[in-house]
């Protein structure tokens, strides 16, 4: 997708800009586009405002934002704003891991469904494709996988806010730098050389379509857009610009553009995704799936959906080896009584149990009970923060793992999960904050460090954010490559997504031509 300009691009000039004018501009960004601009982009939005008003004659910021809230998305104006706040990286066959699951699991799935039903089409839809690198690696896939003795009805279609972005794909003209993950083969097979850099074969090219699709927008799922009955969404890296509301509402469409057993793969920078109920979620080698269940029905809708309930967020679970609370001092009560005896081991483990099912309530319940016996119990009281997040009653969460924290202070995991519940809210900096506190508490958290990595890129703080990630493969190299680290990950897998993730924002924001 083109996303904000990464923290490394050079600065823009400082021209001045109205402080009121600005927030209406990011407002407007954010509820037209979606994207969320920092405040480190500041300099970007000011260089893409001027510059607009100075191209198109279309008078001052202010009439700008009149004309960014009422125009079409299409038209010259709206696109040099979207094309001056935003950057296309992307390449051919990026992520190998996502590439070899689509390629033998889901993709040999898909063709023997479709040839019990009798029926030979597939449709694919990449939103926030970029310069459409995404949308013609699926069309290298599906192409290499389907007998030259069958025909089948293959459509991929890629979708961007960028124009400028989609006249490119459209072209399927492309440097070296776009094929710099792809073997020789691979472009001897499907790209010719040509004076201006390498283009696309022509019979991948009439395997895909793009459009011009705004996910903020209402545009999906719709017959008109051709996003419906659709066998795969890849949306890799978008989400890591939206704010959580408009994650929750774009998966929930998402939902209903897919056929039965259709999936929805992420990237692995896409952080906290809560999957809506019409879909299943899974992890795998690293990467978030969530399918479509073949027998249970996909709400279809063809207008914006309403803003939802508060957003959930899915604290992981740590091992069982780390249930217990903390070792050190217990601390005394208000009042100077000294607190309760810990719940145990065993009922910890039984709350844990339900989470793991999902079975939140339960968990709220069954924590609760324990409660009334050990009230002082900081690890009790963890628990029912975490449940109670993940049902959506943030502000329950937060005030249980206060109280949590005002008995043991130094709980590492405390912070942790008040970091997380603080990012639900969409309070980013307090998020960072709370995380930080934890890494200080202990400097081998592999989940607070991971989690400040992705904070940290949401935010445009690139180089921050890669030193938190590397932070967390030198943990996890310490560890048995077999064992859990993080997000359902093995510290293995954890190893080998990060090491993808990191090339791939350090490659972004150096800046690349598209």
């Amino acid at each position: 997708m083109a996303g904000p300009q990464p923290h490394a691009e050079a600065a823009a000039p400082a021209d001045y800009l109205d402080a009121g004018v600005e927030d209406q501009l990011h407002r407007v960004i954010r509820q037209r586009l979606g994207i969320v601009l920092q405040p480190h982009q500041h300099r970007y939005l000011v260089r893409a405002v001027h510059d607009t008003c100075a191209d198109f004659d279309c008078g001052s910021p202010g009439d700008l934002v009149r004309i960014l809230s009422e125009g079409d998305l299409s038209s010259p104006v709206v696109q040099s704003v979207i094309t001056r706040i935003t950057v296309a990286e992307s390449y051919f066959l990026r992520d190998p891991k996502q590439i070899e699951y689509l390629r033998q699991t889901w993709l040999p799935d898909l063709l023997d469904r479709r040839r019990r039903e009798g029926r030979h089409r597939i449709r694919v839809w990449t939103p926030g494709c970029a310069c459409g690198q995404d949308t013609y690696t699926l069309a290298l896939v599906i192409r290499d996988a389907l007998p030259l003795s069958e025909e089948w009805d293959v459509v991929i279609m890629g979708s961007d806010i960028d124009s400028n972005c989609l006249e490119t794909a459209e072209r399927g003209l492309y440097t070296r730098w776009s094929l710099r993950a792809t073997p020789q083969h691979i472009c001897d097979r499907y790209f010719r050389t040509e004076e201006d850099g390498w283009r696309v074969d022509d019979g991948i090219k009439a395997m895909a379509r793009f459009r011009l699709i705004n996910l903020a927008g209402p545009d999906f799922p719709s017959v008109a857009t051709g996003t419906q009955d659709l066998d795969l969404i890849l949306c890799r890296n978008v989400f890591i610009y939206f704010e959580p509301a408009a994650i929750t509402r774009t998966l929930e469409r998402f939902a209903g553009c897919l056929a039965p057993g259709g999936e929805i793969v992420v990237g692995a920078s896409d952080l906290n995704l809560i999957p809506p109920p019409q879909l299943e979620f899974s992890l795998v080698q690293g990467f978030k799936v969530f399918r479509r269940a073949a027998d249970r029905p996909a709400d279809r809708v063809d207008a914006p959906v309403p803003v939802p309930a508060p957003d959930r967020t899915v604290i992981p679970a740590r091992a069982p080896t780390d249930v217990a609370v903390a070792p050190g001092p217990r601390p005394r009560a208000a009042g100077g009584e000294p607190p309760g005896p810990a719940a145990g081991v065993a009922g910890l483990q039984a709350i844990r149990a339900l989470m793991d099912s999902a079975r939140w309530q339960d968990a709220v319940d069954l924590a609760r009970d324990n409660l009334k016996h050990h009230a002082q119990d900081p690890a009790l009281l963890l628990v029912l923060a975490e449940a109670l997040a993940n049902l959506g009653r943030l502000d329950e969460g937060r005030a249980a793992c206060a109280r949590a924290l005002e008995l043991e202070s130094t709980l590492a995991r405390g912070h942790y999960i008040d970091g997380l519940i603080l990012f639900a809210q969409g309070a980013a900096e307090a998020a960072t904050a709370a995380l930080k506190r934890a890494v200080f508490l202990d400097p081998d958290f592999i989940e607070a460090l991971y989690h400040l990595g992705l904070l940290h890129l949401r935010q445009g703080r690139v180089r921050f954010a890669i030193k938190y990630l590397e932070n967390v493969i030198t943990v996890a190299k310490r560890r048995d490559g077999d064992t859990q680290a993080v997000a359902g990950m093995t510290n293995r897998e954890v190893i080998d997504v990060l090491r993808a993730e990191i090339g791939y924002h350090t490659l972004a924001t150096e800046g690349t031509s598209r």
